[in-house]
């Protein structure tokens, strides 16, 4: 084998890496966006709603305390006051509750998602690979090559994401040949070319690595992986979180409740 196949061969075990990387990345990527809209969804309204509960509390002690030390004279003045007082908290909540909502939102469409059978998922992530190969932006050639190929793989991400076979399959058909320049090269240039093409797609490797470990390094992927590791056991530690924040939610319900007849206690003595 000569210098030039071997080189010629290196670069197609190149791309053939970078494509089962990125491939790897965006599917973990889906993944744990994937989590994370489940756990907002069934998790972080729950903490919201405790946190609106317990501010709840606070804001009746408040009254109560003001009352009864004589620093309002009177139910508006009491209600001006609250407001002054917890007018951060309100606004951190609403921030909150926002946040949740859209999450909700975004577990919702998660749910309606159509589930691939173990076939079609394997000729999904084929695709994906056989695409990425030709058109991961960091291969590009020209800034022309590198716009364009940005579009062309966020197409491939949204079948992806989607998990649209049919989308996929039309894109590799509409791909399959991608525009190439001929050139016409010495035997010198093509060398340096294939050099050049080479190490650029060692650093893409390297790049795609990193950002493999990244990933796997994250508080929301490392938390994930408990939770599958649990559910391989038979436990659902999500529906344990569940449980746990649906019982001290009714908890500061009842809670709640008691301050809010102590206040309207103290008001009939104000009376």
């Amino acid at each position: 084998m000569n210098t030039r196949e071997r080189l010629t061969e290196e670069i197609t075990t190149k791309r053939e890496i970078i494509a089962d990387l990125s491939e790897e990345v965006y599917s973990l990527k889906n993944e744990l966006a994937v989590f994370e809209a489940e756990y907002h969804g069934r998790i972080g309204v729950l903490y919201v709603k405790l946190d609106e509960l317990e501010l709840a509390i606070k804001e009746y002690l408040k009254r109560i305390e003001l009352l009864e030390s004589g620093k309002v004279k009177n139910l508006v003045d009491l209600e001006k006051e609250i407001e002054e007082q917890f007018k951060t908290d309100y606004q951190k909540i609403k921030e909150e509750k926002e946040e949740a909502e859209q999450y909700s939102e975004e577990y919702e469409r998660v749910k309606e998602k159509p589930k691939l059978d173990e076939e079609s998922e394997k000729r999904l992530k084929s695709l994906y690979r056989e695409l990425a190969k030709k058109y991961h932006p960091d291969m590009a050639r020209t800034p022309e090559d590198k716009e364009k190929f940005h579009k062309i793989m966020a197409e491939i991400n949204q079948a992806y994401n989607d998990r649209d076979l049919k989308k996929m399959e039309e894109l590799a058909i509409r791909l399959k040949y991608p525009e190439k320049i001929f050139v016409k090269e010495s035997l010198e240039e093509e060398f340096e070319r294939l050099m050049g093409e080479s190490k650029k797609l060692d650093e893409i490797i390297s790049d795609i690595e990193n950002e493999l470990d990244a990933i796997k390094n994250s508080d929301t992927y490392k938390f994930k992986m408990k939770v599958d590791e649990a559910k391989a056991e038979e436990k659902d530690l999500l529906k344990e979180m569940e449980d746990g924040l649906k019982t001290k939610i009714n908890q500061k319900d009842e809670e709640l409740k008691k301050m809010k007849q102590e206040f309207k206690d103290i008001v009939r003595e104000y009376a």
